[in-house]
């Protein structure tokens, strides 16, 4: 108690002593900032209660600053009815806030209080978040206000208030907005790295906020995910098509919304879809960073274009820092060239080994080749053809000893395939004995040199 009297005799003080109203605000804003840091929580209470009342529109970090002080008063009061008074007063807050700067996002956190403290049913809560989306969705950057007003307004629909094609067109607006967020993370991310790399030295906000984004980032990625999977016993891709159809043209200049487009019909997958393959085309253009690349390359794939697949694989596998991604990438288009290019589908599973050491597959991809070449390729007779099974063995070796995981694997196929190892009698047939070497051309391009045969 005589701390608050304290405080508020020091209040009057400088009040009185203040020369000019502008003077008064921002004396006590800055007191009120100074008392908040040095957590002198009580004193801070006065000089906030001073801004309420004479100088509300000062400056929005008031409003903040209220925020985490009687939020901070909330949580450590015990007695129900002192706890009933603050939280009254903090939506009082979020409301002056609202007023005085209404694109502060003072509602989304009136409706994150009130649905977290029960202080409001789930309608009320609804009617809040969904006044403050029609107002302004790009405030909506917290995945905890994304998520609850998603569940909100699928509560909705499901109680036959929201209608099928109004919940539909907020469920694209949302999913929207959750990418939209997702990329002002990775935005504001890259900005300050450039900043470190230019020489300056962040500010504390500044590196705790580079801090947080990989978990805000997976927070909203299980937003998504979450939506997603709710969404896909809902829509149909014929449903979506003809939503997002509607807006399309109009729509097409805009990035936001457009990533959310995509990540429906992804989530819905409707891999085939002309307007999917469209929108990934316009994002790609707009900013062809790996995952944009590879998309390209991957429902290029979905829509039958090998060639268009490898070109965007290709360019995608060169943006790849990770060795492990950048080796799958290669045997994605190793598998493709496989039926079309053998050559090339050899050149692309061995720059996938190199790429990642520790890769066995690509081996057992060529030792596949290998034992499944036909009598027609690269001129081989009856013999060559089934001798090239040792270099099939031989490439079964390599994967085992790149990937130990692979020795049970190996294990196997060494006794599926030594099953059709030449035997003495077809190599004297062949005219062939132990240590004869057989040259292979073509896309093969191995020796095999014949070991003693049975």
């Amino acid at each position: 108690m005589k701390i608050h009297q304290k405080a508020l005799l020091v209040a009057a003080g400088f009040l009185a002593l203040t020369a000019s109203a502008q003077d008064k605000c921002k004396k006590a804003y800055e007191l009120l900032k100074e008392k908040t840091t040095a957590q002198a929580y009580d004193e801070a209470l006065v000089f906030l209660a001073t801004l309420r009342k004479d100088c509300p529109k000062y400056d929005v970090g008031l409003y903040d600053a209220g925020d985490k002080l009687l939020t901070y008063k909330f949580e450590t009061t015990r007695a129900d009815a002192d706890k009933a008074k603050i939280a009254d007063d903090l939506v009082k807050l979020y409301n002056e806030q609202q007023n005085n700067f209404p694109g502060s996002g003072a509602a989304i956190k009136k409706a994150l209080f009130l649905h977290r403290n029960a202080k409001a049913t789930d309608a009320e809560v609804y009617k809040v978040l969904d006044a403050a989306f029609v107002s302004n969705s790009t405030l909506f950057t917290d995945y905890n206000a994304l998520e609850l007003y998603f569940n909100l307004s699928l509560k909705q629909y499901e109680a036959g208030t929201l209608s099928p094609d109004a919940f539909i067109k907020r469920y694209g607006d949302i999913v929207a907005q959750v990418a939209a967020a997702k990329q002002g993370i990775a935005d504001k991310r890259s900005q300050l790295q450039k900043k470190q790399e230019d020489g300056a030295v962040l500010e504390v906000p500044e590196n705790a906020y580079l801090a947080e984004t990989k978990s805000s980032e997976d927070a909203l990625d299980a937003v998504a995910d979450n939506m997603a999977k709710q969404g896909s016993a809902i829509f149909s891709c014929s449903k979506l098509e003809a939503y997002y159809n509607e807006s399309f043209e109009k729509k097409h200049d805009d990035v936001a919304w457009i990533r959310g487009m995509v990540n429906s019909l992804k989530a819905a997958k409707c891999a085939k879809s002309a307007l999917l393959f469209n929108g990934i085309e316009i994002l790609y253009k707009a900013n062809p960073t790996y995952a944009a690349t590879y998309d390209m390359g991957y429902y290029s794939q979905k829509k039958g274009d090998a060639k268009g697949a490898i070109k965007y694989y290709e360019e995608a596998a060169a943006k790849q820092p990770d060795v492990k991604k950048k080796a799958e990438l290669y045997m994605e288009i190793a598998a493709l060239y496989r039926s079309a290019d053998k050559v090339k589908a050899k050149e692309f599973a061995l720059m996938a080994a190199s790429a990642n050491v520790k890769f066995g597959r690509p081996y057992l991809f060529i030792a596949e080749m290998y034992r499944s070449v036909s009598s027609k390729e690269c001129g081989l007779g009856d013999f060559e053809k089934k001798a090239l099974v040792w270099a099939a063995i031989d490439m079964l070796k390599k994967a085992e000893e790149a990937d130990a995981k692979l020795v049970a694997t190996v294990t196997k196929l060494k006794e599926e395939y030594s099953k059709n190892i030449p035997t003495k009698k077809e190599a004297k047939v062949a005219k062939k004995s132990k240590g004869d070497v057989i040259t292979y051309g073509c896309w093969i391009n191995e020796t095999v040199t014949l070991p003693k045969l049975k």
